[in-house]
């Protein structure tokens, strides 16, 4: 398996996790269980794809992320964006 299809497969299995939670935080170490070994990285990728993920946070720690107010991706995930300004 490429290296991209293998990407690809862990993105799938975390929007899944994801859309299958609901209004629900799935945790990190609930998507190592799921076979993601670094789901951060994993989010962050959806995140450049555009899919808005939310962060769930009680007293000051991360309990999860969930799906943002829609389960698809924004259209022009670039635009919008401005780094070093």
């Amino acid at each position: 398996m490429t290296s991209r299809a293998l990407a690809q497969r862990r993105q799938d299995i975390v929007l899944r996790a994801l859309r299958d939670a609901g209004d629900r935080p799935v945790s990190l170490p609930e998507l190592r269980e799921r076979g993601i070994p670094n789901p951060a990285a994993v989010i962050y990728e959806l995140e450049l794809a555009g899919y808005e993920i939310d962060r769930v946070h009680r007293h000051g720690r991360l309990l999860g992320v969930r799906l943002g107010s829609t389960a698809a991706p924004r259209p022009d995930p670039g635009r919008g964006r401005r780094f070093g300004r």
